[in-house]
């Protein structure tokens, strides 16, 4: 019933509907720098959920410093045969 009477008042309004439909069909779906913007945005307002970027460089550090340490290691004496 709505529908009927703005289209009797504005007969441009099933126009500028279908138009806009249209238009939101073919921009429904984010680009892939719009995705990654949105999950940095997100990520840095929820690092319970993603973690911190301190906490990332923190486990990066560690795996580094321990496969630097573990190449300085020596490496242990062959069994005699």
């Amino acid at each position: 019933a709505e529908h009927m009477r703005v289209s009797l008042l504005d007969p441009r309004w099933k126009e500028q509907k279908d138009a806009m439909f249209a238009k939101l069909k073919t921009t429904g779906r984010a680009d892939d720098d719009e995705v990654a913007r949105n999950l940095v945005a997100l990520a840095s307002t929820r690092p319970d959920i993603f973690g911190s970027a301190e906490d990332e460089l923190a486990v990066a550090v560690q795996s580094a410093m321990g496969s630097a340490a573990a190449d300085d290691a020596p490496a242990a004496p062959a069994p005699p045969a």
